[in-house]
C-alpha cells in the first residue's frame, strides 16, 4: 500500500508542478541538436533542364529519360536509392499506354517505383546504367515488367539522341541533381510541342525533383517527453527567402512516432505563428489520441491521417510574436507546460519526431500493463477534446471531465483500486495491494483484463449478475453498424440533374454548377451531409483555397441554391439511397484554364440520436449559427472527399470589321415581340380592306356616269337646247369652250 501512496503522491506532485506559471528565464534559445522533438526544413522542386512533347502519340509506346547528376560529391557517395513517384498527367484518369524509361545515374541506384493510377496488364519497359535495379511495390507492375541493365551515354544530348535512334521520339526527357524522390507523370498532352527539345531551367509540374535541405533554427526543450500532455510552440518568420508572395504557401508540419515501427497514444498541441500568410498543413502517422492545433493562419489536415487520432483546429488572427509572448500566451490559455519551442527565419517544412521511451518513476509502476496504461491515457484524452481551454473559460468542462471521471474510477475500482489520491480515505489493510494478479489481452476490437478472485477478497462488493463465472472484465467496441456505405458525386448542367457529366466539365463566368452527392447504405437512421466544398487550382483536396461554397455544412457563397430531393428504397436489395442536390454561380477567382471542385461528404445520424459516434443530421441554416466544435470533430472522423476537374473557359470577344469566316454556330435576331407583330398585322389587314373599299367605290361611280354620258343620234327637236346645255355642263374636256359657243 505504501507503493500506492508513493505514486499518488508523485502524480499530484507532477501535477502542481506543472500547473505553475512557466518563466521565460526556462527556455534559452540555442541551436536545434537531433535530440530536439522539432526540426525544420526547407522543400523545394526543380529540375536542371528537360523537355516534354507530343512526338510518340503516333508510336505504340511511351518513352520518358530521367538523367541524374551528381552535384555534390558527398552527398552522391550516400544515396544508393531513389523513389520514383509515377501517375498520370491530369487529362487522363488510368493510363493505359506501354511504357519504355530510361533511367541513368551517375552510381548505381536502386529505384523504388511508386505508382498510381495505371491499367493492369500493359508492357513497361525499364532501361537502368550499370549496377542499377528496380524494385516494385505494385504486383501489376511485377507481372507486365522488365528491367535491362545498359551501358547509357552520359551527356543529355547523347542520351536524347540514342532514345530518339531506338524509338523515333521521345515523350519527355528530365534532368536532374540527385534526390531521393523523382516525380513523373506520364502521358501525352496535346499541346505538347511535337519534338522534344532540352531546354534549360526546365519548368513543368509534371516532372519535378524533390529536395528536403535542414535549415539552422534555434529553440529549447522545457519538459520531459513522459508528460501527460505535449504542447509544442512553432514561430516561423517566412517561407522563402523571397521577401514578399501573393500566394499562399503551405507550411507541412509532419508529425511521426521517432521509430517508425511504431504507434503511439499522445495528447499533442500545436501552437503555430507566422508573420506571412501561409496555411499550416498538418501531417500525422502512426499517432492515436488528440491533436489540438491553434494558429494565427488557416489550418488543414492531411488525408492520411488515423481515424483513431481526434483533430481540432482553431484560428486566432491576433496571436502574438515573440518567444515571451507566446509562452505567455500559452500560459493564460492552459496550454502548460510547455514541451518545446521552436523559432526558424526560413521553412516549409517542420517535422516532429515523437519520443517513445516514457519510464515511470516509481518502482511498483511496472506492475500496471503497458495496455492499460494506455487505455487510460486514450480516455483522460478525452477530457480536452470535447471542450479546449478556450471553451473551459466559458464553464464548459464540467460535464466532459465528469463523465470521463466515471470511465477512469469504474476501470480503477475493477482493478481494486478505490481512487489515486495524495492520503488513503480510510485504514491501508482495508485498501487492499497494488500487487494483484492481473493479465490483459488485447486484439483490434476488444481488451480482456482478468483478475483472480483471490485478489479482491478486502472490500470488493460486486454484483454476482454482472460478474461472469470466470469473473473477467471485458471492455469491447461494438460491432460497427457503419458498413457498405457508398458514396457518389456528379456535375449536370441544368437542374433537371438528367444526365450527369461524363467528361471535363466546362463551365464560364458566372456559369451554373449544379452538383448532386448521394450515399446508398443499409442502416434506415444513417445520412449524410456535405461538410465542405470549395474550388481550388490544385487537384490535392489537402491544400486549401480562398473560393470556399459550403463550409461546415453552412453555405459560404451567396449563390448556393439547395434542392429537395426525396429518399430512394430498393427493397429488394435492403438498401437505401439519400441524395442531395445544390447549385452555385461559377466566379473566376483564379487565372488557371483547370480548376478543381473539391466536396466533403460526411456521415450523420437522422433519428437524433448519436451512433458510434455520429453527429446529428443539421440542416444548412441551423448549422450556419449553432454548429460546435464537437460536432465537427464527429463529423471529421467518418467523411469521404470528392474531386471533380472543371475546365474554364473564355467567351470569344468579338471585334468590329470584316470577316472571312463562316456563320457562327449560334446565330441571334433581333425584332419585335409577337403582341406588336400580331397588332401590325391586324392594322395592315384593316387598311388593305380600307383601301379596296374606296377604289371599289371610285371605280362603281366612274363607271356608271361614263355610261349615262352617251347622247342620243337622233333627239327632240323640242329638247335640243336642254340636251346641249346638259352635255356641255357634265363633260369636262379641253373643247367643252367650244361646245357652249
Amino acid at each position: 500500500m505504501a507503493s500506492l501512496c508513493a505514486l499518488a503522491c508523485f502524480l499530484l506532485i507532477l501535477h502542481l508542478a506543472s500547473s505553475g506559471p512557466l518563466l521565460d528565464a526556462q527556455c534559452s534559445l540555442s541551436t536545434l541538436t537531433e535530440s530536439h522533438p522539432v526540426q525544420a526544413f526547407l522543400e523545394s522542386f526543380t529540375v536542371l533542364s528537360g523537355c516534354a512533347s507530343k512526338g510518340t502519340i503516333n508510336y505504340p509506346q511511351e518513352v520518358h529519360i530521367i538523367n541524374l547528376k551528381c552535384v555534390e560529391e558527398e552527398n552522391c557517395l550516400h544515396e544508393n536509392e531513389v523513389t520514383l513517384h509515377l501517375a498520370p498527367i491530369s487529362s487522363i484518369s488510368v493510363h493505359q499506354k506501354p511504357l519504355v524509361f530510361i533511367l541513368n545515374s551517375p552510381s548505381p541506384l536502386t529505384w523504388v517505383l511508386k505508382t498510381e493510377g495505371f491499367a493492369a496488364g500493359v508492357r513497361r519497359f525499364f532501361f537502368v546504367s550499370q549496377g542499377s535495379s528496380v524494385k516494385y511495390e505494385a504486383e501489376n507492375f511485377t507481372m507486365f515488367t522488365e528491367t535491362v541493365e545498359k551501358h547509357l551515354p552520359q551527356g543529355n544530348e547523347h542520351l536524347l539522341q540514342w532514345a530518339q535512334k531506338n524509338y523515333e521520339a521521345v515523350t519527355s526527357f528530365t534532368e536532374a541533381k540527385l534526390s531521393k524522390n523523382i516525380y513523373i507523370k506520364v502521358g501525352e498532352d496535346p499541346v505538347f510541342p511535337s519534338i522534344c527539345k532540352i531546354e534549360k531551367n526546365f519548368l513543368s509540374l509534371n516532372y519535378l525533383a524533390r529536395y528536403l535541405q535542414p535549415q539552422p533554427a534555434q529553440g529549447c526543450k522545457l519538459t520531459a517527453s513522459n508528460e501527460e500532455r505535449e504542447v509544442h510552440i512553432i514561430e516561423l518568420d517566412a517561407p522563402s527567402s523571397k521577401q514578399y508572395s501573393s500566394f499562399q504557401v503551405d507550411i507541412i508540419i509532419d508529425i511521426r512516432p521517432l521509430h517508425s515501427d511504431s504507434m503511439l497514444a499522445r495528447n499533442l498541441v500545436l501552437i503555430l505563428k507566422c508573420k506571412n500568410a501561409v496555411n499550416w498543413v498538418i501531417k500525422t502517422h502512426n499517432v492515436k489520441g488528440k491533436l489540438e492545433v491553434l494558429a494565427g493562419n488557416t489550418v488543414s489536415f492531411g488525408k492520411d491521417a488515423d481515424k483513431s487520432l481526434f483533430t481540432s483546429k482553431s484560428v486566432i488572427p491576433n496571436m502574438p510574436s515573440t518567444k515571451a509572448s507566446l509562452m505567455k500566451w500559452a500560459f493564460d490559455r492552459g496550454f502548460s507546460p510547455v514541451t518545446s519551442y521552436t523559432y526558424a527565419p526560413i521553412a516549409n517544412q517542420f517535422h516532429i519526431r515523437l519520443f517513445d521511451d516514457i519510464e515511470l518513476n516509481d518502482e511498483d509502476d511496472h506492475l500496471i500493463p503497458p495496455e492499460l496504461i494506455e487505455l487510460l491515457d486514450t480516455h483522460k484524452s478525452f477530457i480536452p477534446e470535447k471542450y479546449s481551454p478556450i471553451d473551459r473559460e466559458n464553464g464548459k468542462e464540467g460535464e466532459a471531465a465528469h463523465s470521463s471521471k466515471d470511465i477512469l474510477d469504474s476501470i480503477i475500482h475493477g482493478l481494486g483500486i478505490e481512487e489515486l489520491s495524495p492520503e488513503p480515505k480510510e485504514p491501508e489493510e482495508v485498501q487492499g495491494n497494488i500487487n494483484i494478479a492481473l493479465s490483459v489481452k488485447c486484439d483490434n476490437q476488444k481488451m480482456e483484463a482478468s483478475v483472480e478472485k483471490e485478489s479482491l477478497q478486502f472490500n470488493c462488493t460486486v454484483p454476482q449478475e454482472t460478474m461472469s463465472s470466470e469473473d473477467v472484465v471485458i471492455f469491447e467496441r461494438p460491432e460497427s453498424t457503419i458498413n457498405n456505405v457508398t458514396f457518389n458525386m456528379d456535375l449536370y448542367k441544368t437542374d433537371l440533374f438528367l444526365t450527369p457529366s461524363q467528361k471535363l466539365f466546362s463551365v464560364a463566368e458566372n456559369g451554373q454548377v449544379y452538383v448532386e452527392v448521394s450515399v446508398t447504405k443499409a442502416e434506415k437512421d444513417l445520412g449524410f451531409a456535405i461538410q465542405t466544398c470549395f474550388i481550388s487550382p490544385h487537384s490535392n483536396p489537402d491544400i486549401m483555397s480562398e473560393y470556399t461554397i459550403i463550409e461546415n455544412i453552412c453555405p459560404k457563397d451567396e449563390s448556393v441554391k439547395f434542392y429537395n430531393v426525396k429518399r430512394m428504397n430498393f427493397p429488394v436489395l435492403a438498401e437505401q439511397m439519400d441524395k442531395k442536390r445544390f447549385s452555385f454561380m461559377f466566379k473566376s477567382l483564379f487565372n488557371n484554364s483547370l480548376l478543381f471542385l473539391h466536396c466533403e461528404l460526411t456521415l450523420c445520424t437522422t433519428n437524433g440520436k448519436e451512433m458510434e459516434g455520429l453527429p446529428k443530421c443539421i440542416p444548412p441554416d441551423e448549422a450556419c449559427t449553432s454548429l460546435n466544435v464537437e460536432m465537427i470533430v464527429a463529423m471529421m472522423q467518418n467523411k469521404k472527399t470528392f474531386t471533380k476537374p472543371l475546365a474554364v473557359i473564355t467567351p470569344a470577344v468579338k471585334t468590329p470589321g470584316p470577316s472571312l469566316k463562316g456563320p457562327p454556330d449560334h446565330q441571334v435576331f433581333y425584332g419585335l415581340d409577337t403582341p406588336t407583330v400580331v397588332g401590325i398585322a391586324f392594322a395592315a389587314f384593316i387598311i388593305g380592306a380600307l383601301l379596296t373599299g374606296a377604289l371599289w367605290f371610285i371605280y362603281s361611280h366612274t363607271g356608271e356616269t361614263s355610261e349615262r354620258q352617251q347622247v342620243p343620234t337622233t333627239p327632240p327637236a323640242s329638247e335640243n337646247s336642254s340636251a346641249a346645255h346638259s352635255i356641255g355642263s357634265t363633260q369636262s374636256t379641253p373643247c367643252s369652250s367650244n361646245s357652249t359657243a
